[in-house]
């Protein structure tokens, strides 16, 4: 038990000191102080999560990009690819459409076809017990990521597409 508060100890100064190279986090001594708070894997994983999608969804609103939302592929890849090709005025590969979609990712301990593409994104909910949902979006919330929820599968889309710092 005490390795693993010395572990998350560790973790949570890596965390601080990456939320300290995010220009936009480095006058929040608010958000800093919570992220001070962080006591379990979970709650480390979130905020990790929330850090590396902060910049990125931050600057969303002046179009740089396409944000890809993985749920979106899962659930309609195809329609996803048509979008993801269709910003940069391309046609979908076929390659693109066969060999990536409706498959597990490298990293997934499942190997395969997916069947049933909610069951991917619902995966987590077997893993997880309520409190450990309730720490994930405490984390999140306090980044005012607040397009997941418990309940869905998938997130709010409109909010986060608008989201911003």
């Amino acid at each position: 038990m005490e390795s693993l508060k010395k572990s998350i100890e560790v973790l949570r100064k890596v965390l601080l000191h990456d939320a300290l190279k995010i220009r936009e986090l480095q006058n929040n001594p608010k958000m800093l102080k919570k992220l001070e708070q962080i006591s379990n894997i979970y709650e480390y994983q979130a905020a990790l999560y929330a850090l590396d999608y902060y910049v990125p969804l931050c600057y969303q609103k002046y179009n740089w990009w396409y944000t890809v939302i993985y749920e979106r592929l899962v659930l309609d890849g195809i329609r996803e690819l048509s979008r993801i090709f269709s910003y940069i005025d391309e046609r979908v590969p076929r390659s693109a459409i066969y060999t990536g979609l409706h498959r597990f990712s490298a990293t997934s301990r499942d190997k395969g076809f997916i069947e049933d593409p909610y069951y991917i994104l619902n995966k987590w909910r077997k893993r997880l017990t309520e409190k450990d949902c309730d720490r994930i979006l405490k984390v999140l919330e306090w980044f005012e990521m607040n397009f997941y929820n418990v309940r869905d599968p998938e997130p709010d889309y409109k909010a986060l597409l608008s989201w911003h710092c």
